[in-house]
């Protein structure tokens, strides 16, 4: 069961509403390849199986780091690490940890 966000943009992200939801489609495609997902203050960590695709995640992150500078994002060894102490940081990252099944 694929889980919908509303497209309403968290503060400070500057995607228009047609570029959010693109960015949404890719992440919904990515889901499924969830392996895990871990949340902590100030940080988010979202594990892909072998099956994800990578390329896919490297242009999630790159349209991340276009409308959301203040986050601090890494992708290696299937890990996807989100980091921000901005509030703003704080509200994307809850997001994208409930999109990704933040209890799998």
């Amino acid at each position: 069961m694929i889980k919908s966000l509303p497209l309403i943009a968290p503060d400070g992200c500057t995607l228009s509403s047609d570029a959010l939801a693109e960015q949404f489609g890719r992440a919904s495609r990515l889901a499924p390849a969830v392996a895990e997902v871990s949340r902590s203050a100030g940080r988010l960590e979202v594990s892909f199986g072998a099956g994800a695709n990578d390329a896919l995640v490297r242009e999630l992150i790159a349209t991340e780091q276009t409308c959301c500078t203040f986050l601090a994002l890494d992708y290696s060894d299937r890990v996807l690490r989100i980091e921000s102490e901005d509030p703003r940081g704080a509200e994307v990252m809850d997001r994208l940890a409930g999109y990704f099944g933040e209890r799998r």
